[in-house]
């Protein structure tokens, strides 16, 4: 081994020596480097992610406040109240659910109240049995925004808005959601042991 030592020139050796050096300290900075890079990019993600949360919340606080805001002006408006003031249900009156889909009834609030506000696209009107008497179903129209809360187990939650666009009417109508809900039938299942 000292033979062949002795053959290398000096230069050749130096830049050996440096080069399996350098190769060591480059390893050694590698690793720490790459361990502080994670740190960092983990750290990052963390603020980003509770920043997220944060507006999230928010902005659901916000919308929560608005139809919070909404239903409170909807209960304590004139129009409402003349409509309710004359009426009078039986618990044994069997009369139809008056159903509004297409046009707002005329005790809602006309349009210009709603603008700051989140605007109602269904409301129910229950007497003191329980019963339904009035449904609207009145859909947003093209360019408004609905809000939506989206919660998946495990998942987290979201609330955002969505721009009603062209043709959505026919899409949520093909679906035929009513039907479907209207032929549930309860699932009984019986364990055996």
């Amino acid at each position: 081994m000292r033979k062949l030592l002795r053959r290398i020139p000096l230069s050749l050796f130096a830049a050996l020596v440096g080069l399996a050096a350098g190769l060591g300290l480059w390893e050694i900075i590698d690793a720490t480097q790459k361990n502080a890079v994670r740190e960092l990019y983990e750290q990052q993600l963390q603020e980003n992610l509770e920043q997220r949360a944060r507006e999230t919340l928010i902005h659901f606080d916000h919308s929560l406040n608005s139809y919070n805001t909404a239903a409170q002006l909807l209960a304590s408006h004139r129009r409402l109240a003349n409509y309710l003031n004359p009426l009078y249900w039986f618990s044994d009156d069997r009369d139809p659910v008056t159903i509004y889909k297409d046009q707002p009834p005329p005790w809602l609030p006309e349009p210009s109240r709603w603008k700051p506000l989140i605007s109602p696209s269904h409301i129910l009107l229950i007497d003191s049995q329980g019963t339904l008497r009035l449904q609207l179903k009145y859909y947003a129209r093209e360019g408004k925004q609905v809000g939506v809360f989206s919660y998946g187990s495990g998942c987290g939650a979201e609330f955002f808005l969505c721009s009603i666009r062209k043709g959505i009417r026919q899409i949520v109508d093909g679906f035929a959601l009513g039907e479907q809900l209207v032929v549930r039938e309860p699932v009984r299942v019986s364990v055996q042991r």
